[in-house]
């Protein structure tokens, strides 16, 4: 599996042409995303879309968090598939979070934790809790939480 950023993942997707099955997770303020111009060398494309952070600063503005189905989706999407590039715009947080949940699904959580780097990887704790009451282990959550401790300013969201 391979966490990459939006523009790292357009250069291994021509890279590789139909190698990759590509979850793209794109922000709700864009309408642009490079990968849809080369979706034909993916082997699969799921695109969902979702934020990365919420905060005051933003509560002016519209922010579309991650849901419970935004992850189910994407869980769906990876089973049984091989190659799986996963990219958010940055690399760092959705992305990352992302694949960790996936790992989560195929080892165990204490394990696929240890396949982040935390020099280059902050996983989104709101996508990593929702992924924890979905697959129903607390462990995902427990294990996130013995790497990255509480990173509050990822999810300061309170509904």
């Amino acid at each position: 599996m391979k966490i990459t950023s939006q523009e790292n993942a357009v250069k291994e997707i021509q890279g590789a042409p139909g190698r990759w099955n590509v979850i793209s997770i794109r922000d709700s303020h864009c309408t642009y995303c490079p990968v849809d111009e080369i979706a034909h060398l993916c082997s699969d494309l799921l695109k969902v879309t979702f934020d990365d952070v919420y905060s005051d600063q933003y509560k002016n503005s519209y922010q579309r968090l991650a849901t419970r189905e935004d992850i189910e989706t994407i869980i769906c999407f990876s089973k049984g598939k091989e190659d799986l590039l996963v990219h958010c715009f940055a690399g760092v947080s959705r992305s990352s979070a992302v694949a960790y949940l996936i790992c989560c699904t195929r080892e165990s959580p204490w394990t696929a934790i240890d396949r982040l780097n935390p020099e280059s990887h902050l996983p989104n704790d709101h996508v990593v809790r929702l992924g924890a009451e979905l697959l129903e282990n607390d462990d995902i959550w427990n294990a996130f939480l013995s790497k990255y401790g509480s990173i509050e300013i990822i999810n300061i969201y309170k509904p």
